[in-house]
């Protein structure tokens, strides 16, 4: 499911959702995801602000609150695996 129905169907994004301590089950649903990555949406989702409120706590590009980390160099810090951990 891409991105735009994940929003339309809020109940994707925990339907079937792994254990939160079985970081290679989530790393599956990852790659099992169709379509390519969309930094554009994936942005949009980031600050939507009911569905995942990510900007309530974090920043990404001088967006958003510093309550948590700062997410703007996130994807050099490691590869999918160490964020994933990170997250969960």
């Amino acid at each position: 499911m891409d991105s735009v129905n994940a929003l339309a169907d809020q109940t994707f994004l925990v339907k079937g959702q792994p254990s939160f301590v079985d970081t290679s089950a989530w790393l599956r649903r990852i790659e099992d995801a169709s379509g390519e990555p969309d930094a554009r949406e994936g942005q949009r989702i980031f600050h939507h602000p009911r569905l995942t409120r990510c900007a309530s706590c974090h920043r990404h590009s001088g967006r958003g609150k510093i309550v948590g980390p700062d997410l703007t160099n996130v994807a050099t810090q490691g590869d999918r695996g160490w964020l994933v951990r990170a997250i969960l």
